[in-house]
């Protein structure tokens, strides 16, 4: 792993299709090693905080047509939060105000990349002359490179083992994991915070981070957002419940101990 120039890259082993998959004594999916093949994938630039609001690009991938798809995607992020940008500041005019008083801020780090998945933790910061500011929301975004779509959470995990009527559009095992490590370790910021949690937590965001796991947050409104702790599941602590193997795999491989 080399850091510099702007770029990150990483020398990566991916499973061949003929490893053998099976279940660890946890009930989660196990892979056996495989002969690993060594690709260069960059991310350029790692951490971006500019004005206006700027995405980083997949510079170096093995397979062109993924490549496109993703920088596709991310340039569609990019346009559409320099017209956020710009749609604060004509609020801000609008309210008699100068376009200086327009607070508007994003900032975006690859936390996570791989030959099978690039993680980017996003957060924006905005005051548009509305009664509330925001601070930090979280924006993540997570891609199969295998594919170049934005990774599918619901193919990741295990299926509900009952039908879910909750409308939630994560596997309910992760609401249950988060609440429960929520009631243990969250709500520092005030003490009403857990019983918010347990009664009002219908929209969770994910990311993969290389030194941390799979980070899980609410997308709470502004009135609940200083109880949106953001906590880590070590690829042991939601290994029973993750069905797809190289997934596991990968974040098991890649994950710093």
């Amino acid at each position: 792993m080399r850091h510099g120039n702007g770029f990150l890259t990483f020398a990566i082993v991916s499973m061949v299709t003929t490893a053998a998959v099976g279940a660890s004594r946890d009930g989660g999916p196990t892979i056996a090693p495989a002969a690993p093949a060594a690709a260069a994938v960059r991310v350029a630039p790692m951490h971006v905080d500019a004005s206006p609001p700027a995405y980083p690009r997949l510079i170096a991938f093995p397979n062109a047509a993924v490549r496109a798809k993703v920088n596709a995607a991310l340039a569609a992020a990019e346009k559409t939060a320099r017209e956020d940008r710009q749609g604060c500041i004509d609020l801000v005019r609008d309210a008699g105000r100068p376009a200086r008083d327009a607070i508007w801020r994003l900032t975006v780090d690859v936390r996570y990349l791989t030959g099978r998945y690039l993680s980017l933790e996003i957060r924006n910061s905005y005051d548009c002359a509305g009664p509330y500011p925001t601070d930090d929301a979280p924006m993540p975004m997570t891609f199969d490179l295998t594919t170049g779509e934005p990774l599918d959470w619901r193919k990741v995990f295990k299926p509900n083992p009952a039908p879910d009527e909750s409308g939630l559009e994560l596997p309910s095992v992760l609401y249950r994991l988060y609440k429960q490590r929520y009631a243990k370790e969250g709500g520092r910021a005030d003490p009403e915070c857990k019983r918010v949690v347990q009664e009002n937590l219908s929209m969770l965001v994910l990311r993969l981070d290389e030194r941390r796991g799979l980070l899980v947050q609410p997308d709470f409104p502004h009135a609940l957002a200083a109880c949106a702790d953001e906590i880590a599941f070590s690829p042991d602590q939601i290994a029973p419940y993750v069905s797809d193997a190289k997934f596991l795999a990968d974040l098991r491989a890649t994950v710093i101990k």
